[in-house]
């Protein structure tokens, strides 16, 4: 659902000033769509957390070990409830859908939309 691919080596020294390219981050939006459609979250929920979690990773964190894993959520958490997106990890009521009208095709993927404008 989420590539990251980095610019630079997350353990060397960065340049002291100026903008830092990262990588490059790929999402893949129809997959990330039916994910948040099967957890009853919003797609923007969703990739936000996406988004999130591979630039963590462009930063050097990684999940492969369950200590590292915990590090790396615990930074998600804190990340997203600052943008003000609720613990993507948290067992929560799922968000109310609107019928299926709301239910728009994205090239050969359906893709849902929250019924909220």
């Amino acid at each position: 659902n989420v590539l990251s691919f980095p610019g630079l080596d997350p353990h060397e020294d960065w340049p002291a000033s100026g903008p830092v390219l990262l990588g490059d981050i790929v999402i893949a939006f129809e997959t990330v769509s039916r994910e948040a459609f099967a957890a009853g979250i919003g797609v923007d929920a969703h990739l936000a957390h996406m988004l999130v979690h591979g630039v963590l990773h462009l930063c050097g964190h990684d999940h492969v070990e369950e200590s590292d894993a915990g590090r790396m959520e615990a930074r998600e958490r804190a990340i997203l409830a600052g943008l003000g997106y609720a613990d993507p990890y948290a067992e929560s009521e799922p968000v109310a859908w609107a019928d299926s009208e709301t239910v728009a095709q994205s090239g050969s993927e359906t893709v849902a939309q929250s019924g909220s404008a």
